[in-house]
């Protein structure tokens, strides 16, 4: 055995190794059930504990309640190992305990299994050892339920430990080959099996056993070379330095001093570099529980600024909603203020329609005074529009004569005729008239052209024009002369805006009356 060389290894081994972060597959509702079975797993079979950080850190920072007690209780062995990783052996304890109270109600033996067996780890940790082989053997009871017994080889290794300070050596032997055979049941847990050769060389050294001592000090350096090639540097370091230990008291027992010194002085250096490598994967644990506190932070400070965004983006809703609640008001009382005007008014023309019933000697009954007045104003606005037609017509006549004289050259000056001709087509123009024919229009049928652009809002300004001549019932002659249009073109625009309209079981006065 070349003790240089094996500690040389390590030295390198060890100051090569880079340290990494563990990428962390995202959290959800949907998943966390998945995730707290895969870092329970980490943390048992595995020994790692890097799964389980983002695990607890989404319960804590969600308040997730898990009802289900099989996944509470593995809730609680992960703060366990959590609390076990940073020696909170207050927290351990009470996590544990919750744990196990939990784990009663729940029928997986390996969640029992496993919180006995930290449990266990606690009170051997007190130096009370009648107490840890007492959870260690619950442990035991159920793990060996189970047919996989991976479970229950830490449970065996423990017990070695147990019965190792208490230098009960034949008990030592009996869990170390017991958790052999665990291991070679169930095919797992091998980083462990350079460990039960070593508590075996322990225990035959003790017994001066020492050739059975050498062989299984040789199957524990065997093994621990094999894990090399798995990279764990405190694995390797943790085994040499068993490994030295029983080397150094063995050649102790046998005399050889010097080279029990050796392997002491090389155990006491392993043991300095096996507490640097514990104190950084401590760090590591601690910073990334850090980075998810910085996260969670950062998150909150988000969820913050968003709430107030929200609750500025409410008072100013709620300034704009009561800024329009009272143009609401105000316009409403506006509204009122017209409609008693309004109501006035009508109460005027009540007045005036009695009056006038009472001067055509009770033409119409009360109630048909309303109607009767817009059938009146009706017809003194056609009556107005046949006087403003026959006004063109003469109008235009004039204009001809007019034409004739400057035409023929008579004595008037032409320039003077020409300025009375610009002044009568002044006075007849087409759109004045629309605009005064619309305003009368507008009082006595004030919905009509809202309703017929919503009937069809392509409608031009001259479609319209015709429809309200037609909706007063004037003859395509009379909007001709109006239109200074041929009698046959109105015609043809009543054609096309009937066709536009879709009417087809009524003429198109008869559908503008309704409007």
């Amino acid at each position: 055995m070349n003790i240089k060389g094996a500690y040389l290894f390590l030295i390198i081994l060890i100051f090569f190794n880079c340290s990494h972060k563990n990428s962390i597959n995202e959290i959800t509702i949907g998943n966390l059930e998945e995730k707290i079975d895969e870092a329970f797993l980490d943390s048992e079979i595995y020994d790692k504990t890097e799964t389980l950080i983002p695990v607890l850190f989404f319960i804590d920072r969600n308040n997730i309640i898990i009802k289900d007690s099989c996944v509470l209780s593995k809730v609680y062995h992960l703060k366990a190992i959590r609390n076990y990783t940073l020696s909170e052996t207050d927290n351990l304890l009470e996590n544990t305990k919750q744990g196990i109270i939990i784990a009663e109600k729940c029928d997986k033996y390996v969640v029992k299994t496993a919180l006995n067996n930290l449990l266990g780890i606690f009170f051997r940790g007190k130096k009370d050892y009648r107490s840890a082989i007492n959870y260690y053997n619950k442990a035991i009871f159920y793990g060996e339920k189970n047919n996989d017994k991976q479970f229950v080889v830490d449970t065996y290794f423990s017990l070695c430990q147990v019965h190792a300070n208490k230098k009960d050596w034949n008990d030592v032997l009996i869990n170390a080959e017991k958790g052999i055979a665990a291991i070679e049941k169930s095919n797992s847990k091998l980083s462990r099996l350079k460990y039960f050769h070593t508590f075996l060389a322990q225990a035959y050294t003790n017994l001066e056993e020492y050739n059975l001592a050498k062989i299984h000090l040789s199957n524990a350096i065997d093994l621990t070379e094999k894990s090399r090639k798995r990279n764990v540097p405190d694995d390797i370091l943790k085994s040499y330095r068993a490994i030295y230990i029983i080397y150094a008291e063995l050649n102790k027992k046998q005399n050889n001093f010097d080279l029990a010194y050796q392997f002491m002085k090389s155990s006491d250096s392993l043991l300095v570099l096996k507490n640097q490598i514990e104190k950084e994967k401590n760090s590591i644990f601690l910073n990334t529980e850090s980075s998810l506190e910085k996260e969670l932070f950062n998150t909150n400070n988000k969820v913050i600024f968003n709430h107030k965004i929200i609750i500025i983006g409410s008072i100013l809703f709620l300034l704009i909603s009561f800024f329009f609640i009272f143009k609401s008001h105000q316009f409403s009382n506006k509204l009122k203020k017209t409609l008693s005007e309004k109501k006035e008014l009508n109460t005027k023309l009540l007045s005036n329609f009695d009056a006038l019933e009472e001067t055509n000697n009770g033409l119409i009954a009360k109630n048909e005074e309303i109607a009767s007045l817009l059938k009146f104003n009706e017809q003194t606005l056609l009556t107005k529009t046949l006087k403003i037609s026959n006004y063109k017509d003469a109008v235009n006549n004039v204009i001809k004569n007019i034409n004739k004289l400057i035409e023929q050259k008579e004595n008037i000056k032409s320039v003077k005729m020409h300025s009375v001709n610009r002044s009568l087509q002044q006075i007849i123009s087409e759109e004045d008239f629309w605009i005064d024919f619309k305003i009368q229009f507008k009082k006595n049928r004030p919905e009509f052209f809202d309703k017929l652009l919503e009937r069809l809002p392509t409608l031009t300004v001259t479609e319209q024009k015709h429809c309200a001549y037609i909706a007063v019932n004037l003859k395509s002659k009379e909007v001709a002369n109006i239109l200074n249009l041929s009698p046959r073109s109105v015609e043809t625009t009543r054609y096309r805006i009937k066709k536009k309209l879709k009417i087809e079981n009524e003429t198109l006065q008869e559908f503008l009356s309704k409007l």
